[in-house]
């Protein structure tokens, strides 16, 4: 990512490191591309028959226990109504993300989704029977409602070692390269050792200071089963095809800094206190530096009296986010201390 900076009035600008696969490794893309396709599928129709069994085994298990009135409907209908509700959860988990290809991140969110969506499925086909006039038993619907996040949670554990299995075999590997051997890119590293599900396998963390060079980087856990060595940068293309990598993971900072060191006379601090309200200049010269540096995310931190609230217009315009981060009151007292 990129990065852009001021000081009296500090921005910072971010753009992604980036993919850089030689050619030559274009096959091997396209065959982990088909693998993670075909993982989508099969964890797509896990969910269907998982929820589908929960369902099903929630009419059986009424019919069973035979509590209160019992309710026998044909197998066709439970078919019917399980293959229906799976359906319902499967859109669920489809709208709140969870087959894209970053959602296991953190598994304690899969559990968490799973837990979610269940509650609103159920939420939606309450008032649908309800006004269709189908009646089920309340106690089938209390066994569903425990048994679909159970077995969707057993479930996802079981994917997820049989995901972790073939990564462990090479099955839709990618080696990335983390830039940066601060704390956020052994966070990074960390992260992308416990999720086996995104196929990320970190080689190296590269770093420009000399004196990390040589470092053995461990995940944060107490096995302490996974490390890297931080190696010397900067990332260079010897570099990544040497550790046949296919993407490179971090940021790059560039930072513009103004001061008030201008502000020598009474001229010059009129001219500014006009300015404070909109600048023209200093728009014009975000524009530029959004135009040459091409930014993800422009993080502006103090911009009174200098830069004013034009650069904040300029990123607008350019569809350039922004992160404000505030350090004073200036925003509602120019003195900035309410005294």
């Amino acid at each position: 990512m990129n990065s852009f900076g001021l000081e009296d009035a500090q921005v910072l600008f971010d753009t992604p490191a980036g993919s850089v696969a030689p050619p030559r490794i274009e096959a091997r893309s396209a065959i982990r591309n088909q693998f993670e396709s075909s993982l989508t599928v099969i964890e797509v129709l896990a969910d269907l028959l998982t929820v589908v069994l929960a369902v099903s085994g929630a009419f059986f298990v009424y019919q069973l226990l035979q509590p209160g009135s019992i309710l026998r409907p044909p197998l066709g209908t439970i078919a019917l109504a399980s293959f229906a509700f799976a359906g319902l959860v499967v859109l669920l988990l489809d709208r709140d993300g969870a087959y894209l290809a970053g959602n296991s991140l953190l598994r304690i969110k899969e559990t968490e989704r799973s837990l979610r969506v269940s509650f609103q499925a159920f939420v939606l086909v309450l008032p649908a029977a309800f006004f269709t006039g189908h009646l089920f038993s309340r106690w089938i619907f209390f066994i569903a409602l425990l048994s679909v996040p159970l077995l969707q949670i057993v479930e996802k554990q079981l994917l997820f070692v049989a995901v972790r299995a073939l990564r462990a075999r090479g099955f839709g590997v990618q080696n990335v390269l983390i830039y940066g051997a601060g704390e956020s890119g052994r966070r990074v590293f960390s992260a992308l050792i416990r999720s086996p599900k995104l196929g990320l396998n970190p080689v190296a963390l590269v770093d420009d200071d000399a004196e990390l060079e040589g470092q053995q980087v461990f995940e944060s856990s107490y096995k302490r089963e996974h490390s890297v060595r931080v190696i010397a940068g900067p990332i260079s293309r010897e570099l990544i095809e040497r550790h046949r990598c296919e993407l490179r993971m971090g940021h790059e900072v560039e930072v513009w800094e103004e001061n008030n060191d201008s502000i020598v006379s009474r001229m010059d601090a009129l001219v500014t206190g006009f300015q404070s309200v909109y600048s023209f200049e200093h728009a014009r010269k975000m524009g530029e530096r959004i135009r040459c540096f091409r930014p993800d995310l422009v993080h502006i931190h103090n911009f009174f009296p200098r830069l004013s609230p034009s650069i904040h217009r300029a990123c607008l315009r350019a569809g350039v986010p922004v992160v404000q981060t505030l350090h004073n009151f200036r925003l509602l007292c120019p003195a900035a201390t309410f005294s």
